[in-house]
């Protein structure tokens, strides 16, 4: 039984940055990050395609996963998430295209999901869109959610090969519902048949949750992340969340309030944290490596932490990492998982997010 972790982010500006920041470090061959492509450019001021920019980011030989978003009824976003959604509506040949001008990238994935909302208008699309990727990529990746998962499910055995993946995604659904048994006892069957992946992905953290409901160094209680010590008894190689970022496209013109959230894994919970940003180095920092927590880690572990590192330089008052933090430059993102080890292994992960509040 393999034993794989899925970070899952967006071609967001702060997200690549992170994942860029994460991949020079040694990191672990089984963890493959998901990048959802929900904009052609990470940045509305770039000039570089999401060729250019992956090549920018991604680590030439970390396997890595690429789904191509698609939403035919959505809120309103920002504007480059909406125009790139529309063009996707507008033309099905699109989502090829991007994949082909990414095929130079051997060690890219292609994910191919669905529409929920618009499933009916396209069924075979999987079977189609699987037989133009294999032209391109050895390897495929097929994402099931809850709602169409049977009729999904048909059209990849139609087409899977051996060492493919399947992703499900059960977003919110407690994973521990009576409901999913029925579809993990058929992912299983499906996947020692033809001899394929499958992982399963939640977002654990809730779309209503705000900067505003946070309370200073109190756990979250409303997350539930337990899947992350049952995925395998489950039948799955791996599992994936959001790595404490919400999962859902960004509102446009909401208001952006700074927030905390810091992961244990000791006690596998979310520790939350409310303050004005100014306030991160006088109040947020200390809390954190207060010996409630810190100390769940060794120094030498600190020492090799990017987001350990960082705390330490914004105690420390270095000026770079302070005016990084109060511009909303700098996230870390260390996606639970140990950079600095041969094993696989899960650690804390102090990550800064920027909740949106309605």
């Amino acid at each position: 039984m393999n034993q794989f972790y899925t970070p899952i982010l967006k071609n967001r500006p702060v997200e690549m940055k992170s994942l860029k920041n994460l991949y020079e470090y040694t990191i672990n061959k089984k963890i493959i990050p998901l990048i959802e492509i929900v904009q052609e450019k990470s940045s509305s001021k770039s000039n570089r395609s999401l060729c250019e920019k992956l090549k920018n980011t991604s680590s030439i030989n970390t396997p890595f996963m690429t789904d191509i978003i698609k939403l035919s009824k959505h809120k309103k976003t920002k504007s480059a998430i909406n125009t790139f959604l529309n063009k996707l509506n507008n033309n099905p040949l699109y989502e090829i295209d991007l994949f082909h001008s990414l095929s130079s990238f051997k060690n890219l994935i292609p994910i191919i999901s669905y529409d929920e909302s618009n499933y009916n208008f396209n069924q075979q699309l999987i079977v189609s869109n699987s037989k133009k990727l294999r032209n391109f990529f050895n390897l495929i990746g097929y994402k099931l959610k809850i709602n169409y998962f049977y009729e999904a499910l048909n059209e990849i055995i139609s087409v899977i090969t051996q060492n493919d993946i399947i992703i499900f995604d059960i977003e919110h659904t407690k994973y521990n519902l009576r409901n999913l048994l029925s579809y993990y006892i058929k992912l299983r069957e499906v996947k020692f048949k033809y001899n394929i992946n499958a992982f399963i992905i939640n977002s654990v953290i809730l779309d209503n949750l705000t900067n505003k409901s946070l309370k200073n160094n109190v756990p979250i209680y409303s997350i539930d992340n337990r899947l992350r010590d049952n995925y395998i008894s489950l039948g799955f190689d791996g599992f994936g969340d959001y790595a404490t970022i919400k999962s859902c496209l960004p509102d446009n013109g909401s208001t952006i309030i700074p927030g905390f959230i810091y992961y244990s894994f000791k006690n596998n919970s979310y520790i939350g944290f409310r303050y004005n940003i100014n306030e991160f180095r006088a109040t947020i920092a200390p809390s954190v490596v207060n010996p409630n927590y810190w100390k769940d880690y060794s120094d030498n572990y600190h020492n090799k932490c990017p987001c350990c590192k960082s705390i330490v330089k914004i105690l420390n008052e270095d000026e770079k990492y302070k005016i990084a933090i109060s511009l909303s430059l700098k996230l870390h993102l260390l996606f639970i998982v140990t950079i600095a080890t041969i094993n696989f292994n899960f650690i804390s992960s102090l990550t800064i997010i920027f909740l949106t509040l309605l």
